[in-house]
């Protein structure tokens, strides 16, 4: 490793440590979790769409859940160590402002990608346990009431024996609990027969995740912007009325195509997130396929890297 990636390196490993060490950060992705899969369970009907309710369900969690999240996130790693006065001991060294603030950037969106991947098997397992013909699947709930104990158990067992952090623990636990059971369920369908391992999953929501996944580090640039002058109420506030705002984006710059100034500054102003609402593409069997994926992550990395070098340039004029 290079001299000058040791720092960055650094910062990213301890404020990632600091994240995952953050109880609201696990409490976040756990109800998202929980709403996801107690979901189907409170499913009266179908509308014609064995599983559809579910699955749209999970996704609307996984989003809203996930802008919660990085907007905690982003105030916890940032504005907090702003108020306390500890990024003064940080910047007391030889470290330059860009250097913090992408390192701060990387170390939330390593928390999205434990987001996403907890996110992803309870889409997964929401859509597996929707019931058929009115229909319970008892096995996969059977299976599913062992994750919180899988979690919570070993970790606090962790806790008591050896001083390890529980919340850092549990989150470990929790992503491999949700695996296992995952893979589990993939491989047994609701009667209990034995198949071919992922025969019983609908395996497109592993892309239709990652696609929402890569729209939460779009609102995490934002996040992360906002949390350098702003406290957590109006970055919660602002985070929450922009995405609502750019889930409306492309209505919007119809809605304004007889001013074509206006509805310039509306697509250049608001991220475009509908390109990662993936709702559209699950209807019926049709495959979301990696292209569509590759396609609006790429829009996505442009969009956040204008937004960092934003939040970086006004980051460095900023007044401790």
């Amino acid at each position: 490793m290079t001299p000058r990636l040791m720092p960055f390196v650094g910062l990213t490993r301890l404020a990632f440590t600091e994240l995952v060490r953050q109880p609201v950060c696990l409490l976040i992705a756990l109800a998202s979790v929980a709403l996801s899969t107690a979901l189907p369970l409170m499913i009266a009907h179908q509308l014609g769409q064995q599983g559809g309710l579910a699955r749209d369900g999970a996704l609307a969690f996984e989003l809203t859940g996930g802008a919660l999240l990085v907007a905690y996130a982003a105030c916890s790693t940032l504005s907090r160590e702003m108020r306390s006065g500890t990024i003064l001991t940080i910047l007391s060294r030889p470290i330059g402002r860009g250097t913090l603030f992408l390192a701060k950037f990387v170390a939330v969106a390593l928390l999205v990608v434990l987001f996403v991947l907890c996110s992803a098997c309870a889409a997964l397992l929401a859509e597996r346990l929707a019931p058929r013909y009115f229909e319970t699947d008892w096995h996969g709930v059977r299976l599913l009431l062992v994750v919180p104990f899988a979690a919570f158990i070993p970790a606090a067992l962790l806790n008591w024996r050896r001083g390890w952090n529980v919340t850092a623990w549990s989150w470990c636990f929790l992503v491999a609990a949700l695996v296992v059971v995952t893979l589990a369920l993939s491989r047994v369908d609701s009667e209990g027969h034995v198949g071919r391992l992922g025969e019983f999953l609908d395996w497109r929501l592993v892309p239709a995740t990652v696609l929402i996944g890569a729209g939460l580090l779009i609102l995490a640039a934002f996040a992360l912007g906002l949390a350098a002058h702003l406290p957590l109420a109006p970055t919660v506030t602002i985070l929450l009325v922009l995405l609502f705002a750019s889930l409306l984006s492309g209505y919007l710059s119809q809605l304004t195509a007889h001013w074509p100034s206006v509805a310039a500054t509306v697509r250049t102003l608001l991220p475009d997130l509908q390109r990662f609402w993936p709702d559209d593409d699950l209807v019926g069997d049709a495959p979301l396929g990696w292209r569509a994926v590759g396609l609006a992550s790429l829009y996505g990395f442009v969009y956040t890297a204008g937004i960092l070098c934003l939040g970086v340039a006004a980051f460095r004029n900023r007044q401790f």
